[in-house]
């Protein structure tokens, strides 16, 4: 019972406290964008301001509703899959690459994306992060594929500066195939 009283707290945060819910934002213009990338993350900030990410290690964002793109570099990433990005407040950036082992990874810029700084790297060989949530300033999730029948959880109450594993006896066990 325990165990999904956590977990339904951590579901329940999302729907408490949803990040921007109601912006709109469209895709204007595509044409200054890497044509090679898959694109899986976005963030809109506001009407006009908007993160993206995605394969070969692709980061932009636009200031003016999508009419014009800037990427933005992430030094070392040009083979990582950002499959998720996250503004946590004004010039802070959280950024999540998939993959496999240390593949996976999350990086915190503090500066709109000028520099940016590992927070976290999975160093279990089979491990594999699929996303990440914050529902406010400080505190957030990262949630990863199953590792030895748990799915994989971190826990940031500091705005991504450090990343905690619960206790995995806290943690649902995960159904077959997930």
């Amino acid at each position: 019972m325990k165990k999904i009283a956590i977990l339904m707290f951590f579901v329940f945060q999302f729907f408490l406290f949803p990040q921007n819910g109601n912006v709109k934002f469209q895709l204007v213009n595509y044409k200054s964008l890497d044509s090679l990338a898959s694109f899986r993350g976005i963030f809109a900030v506001d009407k006009d301001t908007a993160w993206i990410s995605g394969s070969r290690g692709s980061v932009y964002i636009t200031s003016n509703g999508g009419k014009n793109w800037q990427k933005i570099s992430v030094p070392g990433s040009d083979s990582l899959d950002f499959r998720d990005i996250e503004v946590i407040s004004p010039g802070i950036i959280i950024l999540m690459s998939a993959g496999v082992g240390e593949n996976s990874r999350i990086y915190k810029s503090v500066n709109n994306g000028k520099t940016w700084k590992i927070v976290y790297q999975n160093s279990y060989p089979n491990g594999f992060l699929d996303t990440i949530e914050f529902w406010n300033e400080k505190n957030g999730i990262a949630i990863g594929d199953p590792i030895d029948g748990k799915f994989d959880i971190l826990l940031t109450t500091d705005g991504g500066n450090t990343w905690q594993k619960p206790d995995r006896k806290n943690i649902p066990d995960a159904f077959a195939g997930e």
